[in-house]
């Protein structure tokens, strides 16, 4: 029988009890140098994510510089918007995208290379800017508006 007195022993660790032990015996000797290095360390690992996500281009805009409006392209604009005017009939800026498109010069070569292409979007400022300028010549020329 028993004398009263019970002692409760494991005859072995298990796995869990084994880890937890061996934790707690590395833990116990950290100071607060080891944190600040490993949140200097995560700091370091989240810049270096960073610039491989930037170099990767995962959702970042785009940024473009468009090139201004060449020579070539802006006398071929002006033409079309002084011919619209001459005959009362503007130009439309869809259609003079169109054509930049499909311009040939005399050897049967296109005009205009692909990147000098604009968009309608473009043509249509450009026409605005161009009317502008005009009116604010004739302004500056007669005194005021004869429109």
């Amino acid at each position: 029988m028993d004398s009263g007195k019970q002692v409760k022993e494991l005859e072995s660790l298990s796995l869990y009890d084994t880890i937890r032990l061996r934790w707690a015996e590395r833990v116990t000797g950290i100071s607060n140098v080891a944190q600040e290095a490993s949140a200097v360390f995560a700091h370091e690992e989240s810049a270096s994510s960073k610039t491989k996500a930037s170099s990767m281009g995962w959702a970042l805009k785009a940024t473009q510089k468009r090139p201004r409006l060449g020579e070539k392209v802006k006398a071929y604009l002006i033409e079309k918007f002084e011919a619209g005017e001459r005959s009362g009939t503007k130009a439309d800026p869809l259609s003079v995208s169109r054509d930049m498109k499909f311009k040939r010069g005399d050897k049967g070569e296109l005009v205009f290379q692909p990147e000098e292409w604009k968009t309608a979007m473009t043509i249509k400022s450009f026409f605005s800017r161009y009317s502008a300028k005009l009116k604010q010549q004739h302004v500056e020329r007669h005194g005021g508006f004869s429109a």
